[in-house]
């Protein structure tokens, strides 16, 4: 038994004995002071990811107007106006759909701006992308509009060059069925009342049919330039059917007024070189 010590304890090696303080295990065993987590600002988090969609929409946008630009630049001969027409609306399917990813662009951008500060050179930057890209918009509508124009030129000058065509047929049918009908014509038949009658339905047929084609051409010359060989041929053409019209018209007024056998004979002999327009 070990009296009067008030110093420091012998501890035995017993398992049960608890260690003291300066033991390596106690220190081990000791709770840390705890220290503050660091603050995290929430509005990192939410720029970066309005940041990285408006990249991604930026980039899309690229990708559409690379798209758009070679299908406009790549050199391209339509067979015809349907063609064209075709070739106009798949560029406005381009272009709707361009439109479309500028308009997402812009919208992701607005977002992206409510983290920046106004006036700094990100700021700057993102305000002058959706200027180019309201730009851009204008300026592929406008394209499109000039192919609408372009197509809707063609097309009235090629109905309006189909309709002279037609009518031009009418006259070449008329004046051969008025040819067919003077030839088939003996001295007896032609002083006919009916025979007669006939030649005057022949005629007004005839003249009313280079009337329409005159007035076809006129419309036709409109979409030409003045003095050019397309313009003058009409007008040539036009000259002839009237001259020709109305020299048969003054015929049949001849005809119908004397119905004699040489007034016949005579205007059966005229009228044969009018017929050749």
């Amino acid at each position: 038994m070990i009296t009067g010590c008030t110093g420091s304890q012998v501890v035995s090696s017993n398992s049960d004995t608890q260690p003291s303080q300066q033991h390596p295990i106690y220190q081990q065993l000791t709770t840390p002071t705890p220290t503050q987590a660091p603050t995290v600002d929430p509005t990192i988090a939410l720029r970066q990811n309005a940041l990285s969609d408006y990249q991604s929409k930026i980039s899309i946008v690229s990708i559409e107007q690379q798209s758009l630009d070679n299908y406009v630049n790549t050199p391209y001969t339509y067979v015809d106006l349907n063609d064209y027409k075709t070739w106009i609306d798949n560029y406005n399917i381009k272009a709707s759909s361009y439109q479309q990813k500028c308009y997402d662009a812009i919208s992701s951008g607005n977002i992206y701006l409510q983290y920046l500060t106004v006036g700094n050179d990100e700021y700057n930057r993102v305000k002058q992308n959706e200027a180019t890209f309201s730009s851009n918009i204008q300026i592929y509508n406008n394209n499109y509009n000039q192919f609408i124009s372009d197509y809707n030129k063609k097309k009235a000058t090629n109905d309006a060059y189909n309709n002279y065509e037609s009518k031009l047929r009418v006259v070449q049918s008329t004046s051969q069925d008025l040819q067919d009908y003077v030839n088939s014509s003996t001295i007896f038949s032609a002083l006919s009342s009916s025979y007669i009658e006939g030649f005057n339905t022949k005629v007004t047929a005839y003249a009313t049919a280079c009337d329409n084609a005159v007035y076809a051409g006129q419309e036709y010359q409109k979409f030409l330039d003045p003095g050019s060989t397309a313009y003058n041929q009409v007008s040539s053409i036009n000259t002839e059917l009237t001259n020709s019209a109305a020299e048969l018209r003054k015929t049949n007024e001849e005809v119908q007024k004397d119905s004699s056998y040489l007034s016949a004979l005579t205007s059966l002999i005229k009228i044969l070189p009018m017929l050749a327009v």
